[in-house]
């Protein structure tokens, strides 16, 4: 099976494998699988709408997905997905592959403190303020989440995903105690001072 589903595994980007495996436990329109990725992925891997149905397209026409109509009263019709066996096939896979494929980070605000030495000191402050305000915020957001989650059966995965974006945050709030100090130190070493450009 692994051979079968390699060539396509290097095609599909992760995303689609994503809203497979969100449509596994039950069948559900675009709508509603875009908000499912809302409540669960969305921290680590969010998902556009308009992305989610391009997705949803391409997946059934590769016959990884069966589509339905369904007629409702009172409100507009829907198309409701389900995973066939070869999306299971496809899904499974895919976890099972170990290759995880290098992550590319990218960051504003690294690049903004690559060149710190051309911020006046003023604006720096306002930018590490904000950026340790975002982080407190979004690790008391992730740490709200990781503890309503704990001890509830079939919910450690995500649990899991949610630890670990709280480390990422406390990370970076240790990061700005350690840089802090040098950044200032860069900025005021600079001939604008403190009276910005």
């Amino acid at each position: 099976m692994r051979k079968e589903y390699a060539a396509l595994m290097d095609r599909l980007p992760t995303t689609s494998y994503a809203l497979l495996g969100l449509l596994l436990p039950s069948p559900m329109s675009g709508y509603e699988l875009s908000s499912r990725v809302g409540k669960s992925i969305a921290n680590f891997w969010p998902i556009a709408r308009s992305q989610v149905y391009r997705e949803l397209a391409r997946l059934e026409a590769l016959d990884y997905l069966r589509g339905a109509d369904v007629v409702q009263d009172r409100v507009p019709d829907k198309r409701v997905y389900e995973v066939t066996p070869a999306g299971k096939a496809a899904v499974e896979a895919w976890l099972a592959d170990p290759d995880v494929r290098r992550e590319r980070f990218r960051s504003t605000l690294l690049v903004k403190i690559f060149f710190a030495d051309h911020i006046p000191p003023d604006r720096l402050d306002t930018l590490l303020k904000g950026c340790r305000q975002r982080a407190e915020r979004e690790a008391a957001r992730l740490a709200a989440i990781a503890a309503s989650l704990e001890g509830k059966p079939g919910l450690d995965a995500p649990r899991a995903t949610a630890l670990h974006g709280l480390h990422h945050m406390r990370a970076t709030l240790a990061w700005l105690d350690e840089v802090e100090p040098m950044l200032r130190r860069v900025s005021a070493r600079q001939p604008f001072g403190g009276e910005g450009r």
